[in-house]
């Protein structure tokens, strides 16, 4: 009877050739894909473009195993081993923690969230608030984190504009901060200045700003110190340059700190800026890496590192490093865009001596990157 079965729904020879091209170009792009965390950029940046797709091509490969098991098991055999090469990167990829985030806050863990806040976008030059501003200090509110570290951080200054560091330090409660600018920009109606921040409810010891090389108008590594069970921990917040994936040139000129990359923003396609963009993260990346390995003390890894874990920036930073993602997430934890399916590119790593008690991504979708949030207290 089966064998009768497998003769009904065999596909026929075209759909076999067809079949098999399919699975020619999935190995293809997969086999190489799996060793992307190893492989420098720029030199192989088509590899790395393929990691952002990584783990759909994993999929793929397992349906393409389970259609060859009845039709040639030894072809099924041979892609279930293309599988288990991806395992250790998909490893990366899914948490599988189902403990859920308690928002009582434990005392003597150290609550921490990190978060792409879009230029805390919400507030316009008549002083009012928009619903997702009021919706973000309803988050603050409810996770009451201790310390805030935030990427693409926007400081208004104008006579109708109030201030996003007076909103953190004085209606929030967060009194002591740091605050890496980056680029200032003047306006009919005041000014704008951005960069990365930390804000924090308990009083910062030391802080510091690192600049990473390479830029006009550089980011960089904003860091500071704090007193965690009578230890010293430092944390750092830190945003890789933005790709501008979506951009068309007749949006909204460009400000003052991307000029130097206006030509390949503004015109360059899809690939073009995939590639551009890369090489400088690897830059980044291997200069983060570097002053990590500096670092003496516990210490708290806040960033948006436009980098899916599949990726050789990610493959450079984590090595002997803890993803509170993976440590007690769930799912693939998208933190760009969509939630449940999206990418993942915000991160909260720590030292080993950091020990995660729980954490969460944010399904907070007034701004574009979802928060994450995590409670720690020292081994």
């Amino acid at each position: 009877m089966p064998n009768l079965l497998l003769r009904l729904f065999a596909p026929r020879k075209p759909l076999r050739r067809l079949l098999r091209l399919v699975t020619g170009a999935v190995l293809a792009l997969y086999l190489p894909t799996c060793a992307v965390q190893i492989l420098p950029q720029p030199w192989f940046w088509t590899i790395g473009i393929l990691g952002i797709g990584f783990f759909y091509l994993l999929v793929l490969l397992v349906l393409l195993a389970l259609v060859y098991l009845p039709l040639h098991k030894p072809t099924s055999l041979v892609l279930a081993c293309g599988v288990l090469l991806g395992v250790p990167l998909c490893r990366h990829m899914v948490g599988t923690s189902a403990a859920v985030f308690n928002p009582t806050l434990t005392p003597g863990h150290l609550r921490i969230m990190q978060w792409n806040c879009m230029g805390m976008g919400g507030i316009d030059t008549n002083s009012t608030l928009h619903a997702s501003f009021l919706a973000a200090k309803q988050m603050l509110l409810t996770y009451q984190p201790d310390v805030i570290c935030l990427q693409d951080f926007v400081n208004y200054a104008g006579a109708n504009l109030p201030s996003s560091i007076a909103f953190f330090t004085e209606t929030m409660g967060y009194k002591h901060h740091c605050f890496m600018v980056h680029y200032s920009q003047n306006y009919s109606w005041g000014k704008d200045e951005g960069g990365t921040a930390i804000f924090s409810k308990q009083p910062l010891l030391q802080t510091g700003q690192l600049p990473y090389p390479g830029k006009q108008y550089p980011e960089g590594i904003c860091w500071a110190t704090l007193n965690v069970q009578g230890d010293t921990v430092l944390i750092a917040s830190t945003h890789f340059q933005s790709m501008h994936l979506s951009r068309k040139p007749s949006d909204l000129p460009l400000p003052i700190f991307q000029y130097e990359d206006s030509g390949i923003i503004n015109h360059g396609w899809l690939v073009q800026k995939l590639r551009h963009f890369q090489a400088y993260h690897a830059q980044q990346a291997q200069f983060l890496r570097g002053f990590l390995d500096t670092c003496r003390q516990p210490f708290v890894l806040a960033a948006d590192l436009n980098s899916v874990p599949a990726s050789y920036v990610y493959g450079t930073l984590k090595p002997g490093l803890q993803d509170a993602f993976l440590e007690k997430g769930t799912g693939l934890g998208g933190t760009y865009r969509t939630r449940n399916f999206g990418i993942r590119i915000d991160y909260l790593l720590t030292s080993p001596s950091v020990a995660i008690e729980q954490f969460s991504t944010i399904d907070a979708n007034f701004y574009d990157h979802h928060p994450l949030v995590m409670d720690i207290t020292l081994r």
